[in-house]
């Protein structure tokens, strides 16, 4: 399934600087929406999505029908680009359903770090290559919808910890990334699923910092105005 990605670099730092959900309206993040573009894969000013077979309905999703197109999304969860998993993030999230969203987040990030690793070193080019485009666009993702994400997951600790280790769990079921991302050069496919289980390992690390800096974590979010924010 070829895949459209960032058409310039300028995108880009129009994305991060401009409109970043720190840059939203009193009004959107009272409601705690997502106001964010990463173009040309999604425009919460819509929404626009283009980000594969599953656009249009994840354009036209309402909270009821979300859960049920997720559903058929994860059956094809190995053939997805990270950007289309990162999109049906923030539908889920803007849609009310943020428990599931957390884990289209945490499963998006993995398998964002995972492109990143098989990507053979040096071959992401520049602007206008594949590689680098998306590159750069999980990138914005992550940072964008991170914000929101990560600010209400970290509201229950439990919750978020059990999220984590499901994705480690399904870290043995390698992506099909060469068919996902034609023309992107990866280095041999009979090493993936270790790296993809050795990244899952280091999320041990994230569940040792929760559980030793729990009451910190709780007391920072307080402190800094997050309980309930999002």
């Amino acid at each position: 399934m070829p895949m459209l990605c960032l058409r310039s670099l300028l995108a880009l730092a129009l994305v991060i600087g401009l409109v970043s959900s720190r840059g939203a309206s009193a009004a959107e993040r009272d409601r705690a929406l997502m106001a964010l573009s990463v173009p040309p894969f999604y425009d919460s000013d819509g929404p626009r999505i283009r980000v594969g077979p599953f656009s249009e309905q994840l354009k036209s999703a309402d909270p009821d029908s979300i859960l049920a197109l997720v559903e058929k999304m994860k059956a094809k969860q190995g053939d997805l680009p990270v950007e289309a998993m990162f999109v049906t993030a923030v539908r889920l999230y803007d849609l009310g359903h943020k428990d599931e969203a957390v884990y289209w987040f945490y499963s998006a990030r993995h398998r964002q770090r995972l492109y990143r690793k098989v990507l053979v070193e040096g071959s992401a080019g520049g602007i206008g290559s594949m590689g680098f485009e998306c590159l750069q666009a999980q990138n914005a993702f992550q940072q964008l919808a991170g914000e929101f994400i990560n600010g209400y997951a970290f509201g229950d600790l439990e919750k978020v910890k059990l999220v984590i280790k499901t994705v480690q769990g399904e870290a043995t079921s390698v992506p099909d990334l060469k068919t996902t991302y034609p023309g992107v050069e990866f280095v041999d496919e009979a090493t993936w699923k270790k790296t993809s289980e050795d990244l899952a390992k280091e999320l041990d690390g994230l569940l040792e910092m929760i559980d030793k800096d729990a009451d910190k974590i709780r007391a920072a979010r307080k402190r800094n105005g997050i309980e309930g924010k999002y």
